[in-house]
This record gives structure tokens, C-alpha cells and sequence, in this order.
């Protein structure tokens, strides 16, 4: 069967879920879910306006002087607010770092929230730059943020209906403050690329290096929005071959992450995929990290235990949504504090002052 990301109309299903119409959208983004864990969604209701909003503040952000850039960073151990300096992430394993630099907001909590003090990694305040006026970031961010999270609810909801476990079945991880990642991410043009680097090495012998290098999503979910420039690809693992995506400005690019997929016990494929910039101008993409309840335990969804990994004293070890964001991002940023199995990171955790 050919390698397939199909492209996925929603809106019959927000119309009427309960209609023939949603059902056959339920049916298709269940069979791009156990195939190749990838599909594009059109008809979600995100205002294009506010998505090339999005846009046109990702590049005047990026514009900013280095200087500027790099003094944006939260005072404390929170790992996922401000600014990502250029090949500060190694996503795959035995390549260089990657070429792109990123920034990262997410749901706006104070310190001294109850919240941010029993997550100090992952829950905090945003931060914005005073150089930029916040009707070009701030203000179209936070508007951005609500919708893409609603719309992300709506795909978990009609990936549950795809499941025989209940429509609700995720309805506790999407509630009690999920935690949910918006990233700004710029891909400056790659002009030493080649064919023949397939994940091994380029020409000459030495280690890939990619926009980003290849990988499957940590969270539950991911919902891509991206500007025309391309470079986006997937595994197709029956060939082994990489399969561009192809930019298409009224869709989202929806994949499955690992959460998904280890609840799911990988009836939900969450699949290799990675960032060439093969154009000759900059790439900026706005990927949404859908990562849940961080209390949530990532157990097999039909009760089962035989998939979930013995610990150290033998017995089966389930982590939390937490314990497992932490061991992928530490592993990723180079963090060993919290790159280690979960109850490492649990202890990590405990102790802002690690970070």
C-alpha cells in the first residue's frame, strides 16, 4: 500500500458530531492514525488570520538582535518558556545539533500558583520581549494558544471515538490545566545537505546535520502549523524512505506522539519524522505540543500490563505524563539531570535547584 498522509476534513464533525458525516471523519483519522500516525487537517475553524498572525510575529521575533534573544530566558528552573539558542537541541541520536532556533510559550502561570510549584519545570510565566509591541507577539499568542488548544481537544475527543475504550477516555487528561507547548521555531536555509546523508552521515563521512534531526514526538498529540518554505518528512517504514510534506496553508499537519501511542500500545503509530530546509529561504513553522495532565499515567489504555517496563525492583513501572516529558526533553537538551528513567526525574524534579 502507498505511503499516505491524507488530508482530513473536520468540519462536518464540528458541525454535528453526532451526524454520518463526523463518523466518516472519526473512520479517517483513525485509519491515518494506525497507518502512518500523520494527517493534514483542513476545516478546523483557526482563523487564517490569526495563524498568519502567528507568523508574522514568529519572524519579527527572530529578527531580533542575538543579544536580545538570548537574555530571554525564565530567572528560575523552568524549562519551557523563552528563547532556544541555534543547536542548543540534538534530536537524533549521533548527529550534530540541530539548525534551528526556537522559542517556547505556553499557559501563562504565576510562580506563586500552586501549579507552578508543583511543576517548576514545566509550569511558569511566559516571557515576551519589550522590544516588540504586544500586538505583533504577545496578544496574537495568547489568542492563538486558546484556539489551537480547543482545536486540539476536538482531536483527542474524535481519536477516542476511534477506540473502544469510551468518547471520554481522555476527557481527565485534557482537563486540570493540560499542559500544552506553543514553539516558534526558525530554519535557517541548509545548503550542505545531501541525499545520501539517510541518518548515517553525508557524503564525506561525517554525523547529519538537520533542521531537526529525526524523531518522534514526546506528547500526545502534535498540530503543526507552517509557512510555505516545505521541509517537513516523514518515515515511511515499509522503504524505509523519507516523504516530504508538502506546505498547505489552510491545514494543520497532525501526528500522534509517544503518549498516544504508548497508551494505545502502538495502534496509534507515532512516527520518525524530521526538518530538512532544502529551500533557499528561512523556514518558520508553529508546532503545538499537546502534552496533557502531568499527572496523568501513561498505562495501556485496555488494563494490560505485559507493555509497561519492569523497574529496578521488578515490578512494572508506570510513569506519569511528567516523569516521561522530562526524561525526552532532558534527553534531548542534554540535561542529565532529568534524562534518566522516572523516578530519577521525579527526584530531579523535587529539587528546583538541579536545574
Amino acid at each position: 500500500m502507498p505511503f499516505n498522509i491524507p488530508t482530513i476534513n473536520i468540519a462536518p464533525y464540528l458541525a454535528d458530531p453526532n451526524s454520518a458525516a463526523a463518523a466518516q471523519v472519526v473512520a479517517d483519522v483513525r485509519e491515518a492514525c494506525v497507518t502512518t500516525g500523520f494527517f493534514s487537517l483542513v476545516g478546523h475553524g483557526v482563523p487564517q488570520e490569526l495563524q498568519q498572525s502567528m507568523l508574522r510575529g514568529c519572524k519579527k521575533l527572530f529578527a531580533l538582535p542575538l543579544e536580545t534573544k538570548r537574555v530571554l530566558r525564565p530567572p528560575g528552573p523552568l524549562l519551557n518558556r523563552g528563547y532556544e539558542l541555534i543547536g542548543t537541541q540534538v534530536l537524533q541520536p549521533g548527529a550534530r545539533p540541530d539548525l534551528k532556533e526556537g522559542y517556547f510559550i505556553g499557559q501563562h502561570v504565576p510562580y506563586t500558583d500552586e501549579r507552578a510549584k508543583r511543576h517548576p519545570l514545566l509550569v511558569g510565566e511566559n516571557i515576551f520581549p519589550a522590544e516588540l509591541p504586544d500586538a505583533d507577539l504577545r496578544l496574537p499568542a495568547e489568542a492563538y494558544y486558546l484556539a489551537v488548544r480547543r482545536l486540539g481537544c476536538t482531536v483527542l475527543t474524535i481519536l477516542a471515538k476511534g477506540l473502544p475504550y469510551g468518547e471520554d477516555v481522555f476527557a481527565e487528561f485534557m482537563d486540570n490545566d493540560p499542559l500544552c507547548n506553543l514553539r516558534l521555531l526558525h530554519y535557517p536555509p541548509q545548503t550542505n545537505v545531501t541525499e545520501g546523508d539517510n541518518n548515517n552521515g553525508n557524503d564525506n563521512g561525517n554525523p547529519p546535520q538537520l533542521g531537526a534531526g529525526a524523531h518522534t514526538d514526546f506528547g500526545a498529540i502534535t498540530l503543526l502549523y507552517q509557512d510555505t518554505a516545505g521541509g517537513l518528512e516523514v518515515l515511511d517504514q515499509a522503504t524505509g524512505t523519507w516523504v516530504g510534506v508538502p506546505p498547505d496553508p489552510a491545514a494543520y499537519v497532525v501526528n500522534v506522539g509517544d503518549m498516544l501511542s504508548m497508551w494505545t500500545q502502538n495502534t496509534y503509530k507515532s512516527n520518525m519524522h524530521r526538518v530538512i530546509n532544502r529551500s533557499q529561504t528561512d523556514r518558520y513553522s508553529l508546532p503545538f505540543f499537546f502534552d496533557g495532565n502531568l499527572d496523568a499515567r501513561l498505562a495501556p489504555l485496555d488494563g494490560s500490563s505485559a507493555a509497561v517496563p519492569a523497574d529496578s525492583s521488578g515490578h512494572n513501572a508506570v510513569l506519569t505524563a511528567e516523569q516521561h516529558i522530562l526524561a525526552r526533553v532532558g534527553a534531548s537538551f542534554g540535561l542529565a539531570a532529568y534524562a534518566g528513567p522516572g523516578p530519577a526525574v521525579v527526584a530531579a524534579a523535587a529539587t528546583p535547584a538541579a536545574a
